[in-house]
Parts: C-alpha cells; sequence; structure tokens
C-alpha cells in the first residue's frame, strides 16, 4: 500500500489514509479496514483496470482467501459510496478486475501562517565588573540569570512526560463511563514455536473487529487503536480506560500438527475477571475456510454472551428505571437461551417497551418482527392475524429508516417468504449477507426458501454454515432435524443418520398423542427413514413402535399435505414415504373412525393435528358420496375448505382466515347470507379441528344452513375425485 499520508477528495467524500478513515462531508462513512484497503488502492491506482489477485495479494497480504470475499467487500463498497453519487465510482471489468473513475482532487496544503511582527532588538546584557568579568572570561554561560531556555525545555519535558503516562482529568471533570456493548479486540498472539502465522493472528483480530460491530448496538473500536497495546503487558483497567470499553477480548492460536488450535477469553476491563473462554480447533489444510471459521464461530458466541451479560447487568442496575437499550438487551437474552412460546411471549413483552421508550430503533423493530414472524409460523397462538400485521409493520419500517441494515433487511425478508414470495426474499437476505456475512436471520431465511424450493443441497450447505458459526443456538435441534432431512431428500442416508441423532440426543420425552407435527417429530420420521434405507430394519421397526406410542393417529397423506408443495412432489420425498409405508404407517385415515371424542365448545382452541368427534352439534355430517354427488348436481352448493388446500373439491373455496376469529367469521357469515345458499364446510381431513370449529361457529350465525364434511381433503383424495392442490 501507498505510504502517502494527502487527503484525497473525490465528490462529496474525503479519504486521509492517515487516519485509515473516509469522510462524506463532515459524516465518517462506517467502512471495514478491509474495504478500506480496497478503496485506497483503486484510488491511487484511478484510471487503470486493477486486477484481483493485485487486490488479493496486496490487500490479504498473501493469504489465501476465496474471491467471493472479494466481491462482498466491493459491494459494501459501492453501497457506501452510492450516497451522494448520481454514477457508479467503482466499474467492473468482466475477467479482469475493477476500476476506480472518480475525479479525485488533493487539497492544497494550508496557506503558511502569517509573518509575526519583527521584535524588538534585544536589551543589553548586564555585564559584571571587570574583576569578575575577567575570572569569568573561559566560561560561556552566566550563572548569576536563570536561562529561560532551560526553564521552558524543563517544562515542556514535564508536561510531555505527563501526556505519555496519561495524567489524570482535573478534579472537577466527572470519569467517563464506557459505554454499554463496548468492547476492543486486542491483538491475537501467534503461539506456534515457528511464529508461522503472525499474519493470520492480524487477520483474525481486524475481521473479528469488523463482524463485531455487526451485534446491534455495540461499541467495537478501530483495529489501529486496539493495535497500540500489542505485546505491552498493561493491567486490564489501565487498557479499558485508555480506549474507554467495559470489555476486552483478547485471545491466541497455535499451529499444531495440521490444525489450528484457538483460544479467546472475554474480560471486563475494569475488574480483569474473566467472564467467558472458547477453546477450539480447526484444521488447517484451507486456510480461508479455517480464518472464516474461526471468526465466524468467535463472532456468534461472543454476540450472545455479550448480550446476556448486559442484559443482566441492566436488570441488576436498572431494574426500576430502565432505558430503551436495557430493555432491549434483556429481550435479546431471552431469545438468545430459548425459542419456546413462553420466551418470545416474554421477550415480546420487553421489546414493546423498548419500542415504547425509542419508537424509531431500528435493532428493535427488527427483531420484533422476526419475532412476531417466528411465533405465527411455529405456534399455535390466540392472535395470529394481529401478531402478522405488526410484524409487517414493524419490518416495513425499519428498513424504511435504514434500508442497508442486516437485520432490516432480514426481516422484511421474512415478511416476503411469509408470502410465498422467496425468491424477492433471498434478494434481500443476500444483500443483508453482503455487509454481514454472519447474519443469523438471513442464513436462516435461506433455509426456510431453499427448503421450500426443495433445493436440498442449498439447504443443506446454509444449514451446515449455521451448525458451524452458530454452535450453541436455542434452535440447534431444529437445524440438526433440517439437516439430517435434506440429506435424506438428497439419497444420503448414512450421512443424515449423525444429524438426526444428534436432534434426539437428550431429548424432552413427548406426552402420547402429542399433537405438534414438529421438530421433534419430524427426527423421530426422518431417522425411521434413515435406518431404514441403510438397511437396519430392526433398528427402525423398534423405532417406528415408540413413534406410534406419541403419534398414533399420523398418515402418509397427512405428512404429505402438510410438507410444502415443492418438497412433497421431489423423489426425496416419495421414497421417504415409501419407507414409512414399509414400517407400517397407513396411507389415509377412514373419515367414519369413532374415536371417542366428544364434542367440544368452539369457543375452546382446538389443536389443528387430532382426532375429531363423530358430528358438531346442530349440524349435520355429509360424507364423501353425497357431496360429491351434490357437487355434481350443480346445486347452487357453497364449499368452504379450511384446510391446508392440498386437495379441493371442483368449486370449493379455499379459506385462509382463522376459524376462531370471531370478527372474521361474522364477517364471512353476512357475506354467506347475501346469497343464501347451503354451506358445506369441511378441513383437511377427520384429524382436523379447523373444519369443525368453522361449521360450529358459522352454525352460530343466523340465516344460515351449515352441514361439515368430516372426511376433508384427505376422504376427497382417498376416493380418488377430481381436485386441485391449491398449497
Amino acid at each position: 500500500m501507498s505510504e502517502s499520508v494527502d487527503l484525497i477528495e473525490f465528490g462529496p467524500f474525503r479519504l486521509d489514509p492517515a487516519r485509515h478513515t473516509l469522510c462524506r462531508g463532515d459524516t465518517l462513512v462506517p467502512l471495514s479496514s478491509r474495504a478500506f484497503d480496497i478503496l485506497l488502492l483503486l484510488v491511487e491506482k484511478r484510471g487503470r483496470v486493477v486486477s484481483k489477485d493485485e487486490i488479493l495479494a496486496t490487500v490479504w497480504r498473501g493469504m489465501i482467501v476465496e474471491e467471493n470475499n472479494l466481491a462482498v467487500q466491493v459491494s459494501a463498497l459501492r453501497r457506501a459510496l452510492a450516497e451522494g453519487c448520481e454514477t457508479a465510482l467503482i466499474l467492473t471489468v468482466p475477467g479482469h478486475g475493477y476500476r476506480f473513475v472518480g475525479e479525485i482532487a488533493r487539497p492544497a496544503p494550508p496557506a503558511p501562517p502569517a509573518a509575526a511582527p519583527v521584535a524588538p532588538p534585544p536589551l543589553p546584557t548586564p555585564q559584571p565588573p571587570p574583576a569578575v568579568q575577567a575570572a569569568t572570561t573561559p566560561k560561556t554561560v552566566s550563572w548569576r540569570w536563570p536561562s529561560l531556555y532551560a526553564a521552558g525545555a524543563i517544562i515542556l519535558a514535564a508536561a510531555l512526560l505527563l501526556l505519555w503516562r496519561g495524567a489524570a482529568p482535573p478534579a472537577s471533570s466527572p470519569p467517563r463511563v464506557a459505554p454499554r456493548l463496548s468492547i476492543a479486540v486486542l491483538p491475537f498472539r501467534d503461539l506456534s514455536d515457528d511464529r508461522c502465522c503472525d499474519y493470520l493472528a492480524d487477520a483474525i483480530s481486524d475481521d473479528l473487529t469488523t463482524d463485531l460491530s455487526h451485534i446491534p448496538g455495540s461499541v467495537v473500536i478501530a483495529r489501529e487503536s486496539s493495535d497500540v497495546f500489542r505485546g505491552r503487558a498493561l493491567p486490564t483497567a489501565e487498557i479499558g480506560r485508555t480506549l474507554n470499553v467495559r470489555y476486552l477480548l483478547e485471545g491466541s492460536l497455535r499451529a499444531v500438527e495440521g490444525q489450528f488450535s484457538i483460544n479467546a477469553q472475554l474480560i471486563e476491563a475494569t475488574s480483569g475477571v474473566h467472564l467467558w473462554a472458547e477453546r477450539f480447533t480447526v484444521p488447517r489444510d484451507h486456510l480461508a475456510d479455517a480464518q472464516d471459521g474461526i471468526v465466524r464461530r468467535l463472532t456468534s458466541a461472543l454476540g450472545v454472551k455479550l448480550v446476556d451479560i448486559e442484559g443482566a447487568r441492566a436488570a441488576r442496575e436498572r431494574a426500576l428505571t430502565p432505558d430503551a437499550l436495557d430493555l432491549y438487551l434483556r429481550g435479546r437474552s431471552i431469545l438468545d437461551r430459548t425459542d419456546t412460546l413462553e420466551g418470545m411471549t416474554q421477550a415480546q413483552a420487553l421489546l414493546e417497551q423498548a419500542l415504547a421508550k425509542q419508537p424509531d430503533d431500528v435493532k428493535v423493530l427488527s427483531e420484533l418482527a422476526w419475532l412476531l414472524a417466528t411465533k405465527v409460523n411455529n405456534f399455535v397462538e390466540p392472535h395470529p392475524a394481529d401478531d402478522l400485521a405488526a410484524a409487517r409493520r414493524f419490518a416495513a419500517r425499519a428498513l424504511a429508516l435504514a434500508p442497508d441494515d442486516p437485520n432490516a433487511l432480514a426481516a422484511q425478508g421474512a415478511m416476503l417468504a411469509f408470502d410465498g414470495k422467496c425468491t424477492e426474499a433471498e434478494h434481500l437476505y443476500q444483500s443483508a449477507l453482503a455487509s454481514d456475512p454472519a447474519n443469523i436471520r438471513a442464513l436462516t431465511g435461506l433455509v426456510v426458501c431453499h427448503g421450500s424450493k426443495a433445493e436440498f443441497r442449498d439447504m443443506a450447505d446454509r444449514l451446515a454454515t449455521l451448525v458451524r458459526i452458530d454452535p450453541e443456538a436455542p434452535r440447534k435441534r431444529v437445524r440438526y432435524q433440517q439437516l439430517g432431512f435434506a440429506e435424506l431428500m438428497l439419497g444420503h442416508a448414512s450421512d443424515a443418520l449423525p444429524w438426526l441423532e444428534r436432534a434426539l440426543a437428550d431429548a424432552p420425552i413427548e406426552p402420547a398423542s402429542a399433537e405438534d407435527l414438529g421438530t421433534a417429530e419430524w427426527a423421530r420420521l426422518s431417522l425411521i427413514v434413515a435406518t431404514r434405507q441403510t438397511g437396519d430394519t430392526a433398528r427402525s421397526d423398534a423405532l417406528f413402535a415408540g413413534y406410534r406410542t406419541v403419534w398414533p393417529h399420523r398418515t402418509l397423506w397427512t405428512l404429505q399435505a402438510y410438507t410444502p408443495k415443492k418438497i412433497a412432489e421431489s423423489e426425496g420425498f416419495a421414497a421417504f414415504l415409501a419407507a414409512l409405508q414399509d414400517a407400517g404407517m397407513p396411507k389415509f385415515a377412514d373419515e367414519t373412525t369413532d374415536w371417542g371424542v366428544q364434542p367440544s365448545s368452539p369457543a375452546r382452541r382446538h389443536a389443528m393435528l387430532s382426532p375429531t368427534p363423530l358430528a358438531v352439534p346442530g349440524v349435520p355430517t355429509i360424507r364423501t358420496e353425497a357431496l360429491a354427488a351434490r357437487i355434481k348436481a350443480a346445486t347452487g352448493l357453497v364449499v368452504l375448505d379450511f384446510g391446508v388446500g392440498a386437495s379441493l373439491p371442483p368449486g370449493a373455496r379455499h379459506m385462509t382466515l382463522d376459524p376462531a376469529d370471531a370478527a372474521a367469521m361474522t364477517a364471512l357469515a353476512a357475506e354467506l347470507r347475501a346469497r343464501p345458499q347451503p354451506v358445506t364446510v369441511m378441513g383437511t381431513g377427520a384429524l382436523d379441528w379447523r373444519g369443525y370449529d368453522a361449521a360450529a361457529n358459522l352454525e352460530a350465525q343466523p340465516g344460515l344452513s351449515v352441514t361439515w364434511y368430516r372426511g376433508g381433503e384427505e376422504a376427497w383424495a382417498r376416493a380418488g375425485l377430481p381436485a386441485r392442490d391449491a398449497r
């Protein structure tokens, strides 16, 4: 890199190589150190194409890295330069590299200060008497008069000494209070016997500094400031006071027998107490992957720990007077430790209080949007429509306030994915990852989108990344199960086994007749299939017998219906169902089966996936043959399907509203009364309460003639009648 320290101006920007800063007017433009070095190199080579190899060799100092790292940094750099410029300043030359095309200028040096007025000639120095003068002639300094120059030099030296030692502030100045979530990454040390990896230790420190800055609410000290303390054995309190941070991260690496051993410690600067430590090894053979894995793993684990520590500290120090950041940290701390509905509800209350105190806080808006969408998608909860509407508002507001914020982009992506617009969602997720490659929300969103489109290889790769960089997440069991399932869909049963076993290791025992078609059930189903496909039929049979004690009513059609359409139509899923059928799972449920379930009040919130009664009180039950005859006769019958939409009879209307939503059902009843016709209500099948609840609620509305088709989509599909898939 050039050693020039002159300021460089282009457009509205001012580049300062000496201070490693880029400003737009008086505003500092945040850039990672890599992006800054790339910009400086391109500016200094203005007008010519700088090859990718030259950039990698110069900026990454000879490290072996993938070109994707360069593309990510250039993308972030372009976004930073886009504001205030109508045309692109960095052009891509396909197959060659990049070229900076902006007009640059170096500011004129400041004018020399005006000449000082000419001082009058000095007064004559008093002379001693002749006798004394003769006695002192060989001496050049008179000791009878104190030298003003000597006194000035002594004062200046004393002042410099005080500055070097860090003079204490005046007694009247209050001590500085380090910001919450403030941290400095001290230079990592290379402890290898041959000191072979100093450059890698520096790169890890550099990338950690950049990545930790993506933690919402964090204050991370620039690498150059932390680098001052390289090799200096100073008390942590002194370093923390000098840098004005609460926490210090120090670490080391050692190259041993084909792998790197990594140690890292989080220290409270004031007390020197070690708050967290991590020790692990990574293979040495792929250096770029090793560096990436080290940084991502430390960033993820440390981000969770910092938020947890600060959340607990806020609860202790300001339990009665929390501010917006306190509440946010406490809510995030809960979410980092649990993914239960109860935990999410507690975190939601704290985040809503934070938003009330600071309505335009992007990090709170983004977190709330993601939380509410997750609740609606994963749990049966009281107000799904209201929560989803709020999630949409929060996500849109966050993105409007901060169009480039990774978490705001990921939150808005989740809203699009919820509506089935995964292509648009993926663009937002990729934009989030361009500036924050370890963004958990964006990576998770991509997993969902890849899965819904049956892109199993991409799904498995994203999940492997999440498992590597976020190994202790509350949802790690979900990721293990999803990764095992993806490998099964790819036909890799032996690769799926260890992930599925990890998903079920020490898992709690589900109650008999569990109603949730969730992670635990899919993990057990997948393990039954994996063991069968690898030839261990005895174990598969035993696993299936245990499965049926918990989920005795599942059918192959039910699993297919509740699976995203693209996955359900894949070859891998067909083999999945075939293995379960071989184990003994029935294909369909019988619509006439009496499970001994008693009718229940429609006010009770029912589970979707459990046996229903034979009849709804006051509502006639219709069978498949009778419904088919009515539809064929075209008698003007209205058929409303509240199921998943996997097998809709001709002319049936697929309903997405919640049957327990009283206002929505009242509005629907008013619409139906406007054209009085008989109404038949159905759901996914006899193992689905949505159709039952809808029939009961509509029967309670005056002026309607309602019948209930208990068999629903499953019985219709079993009969082989014409149908459409509305999923």
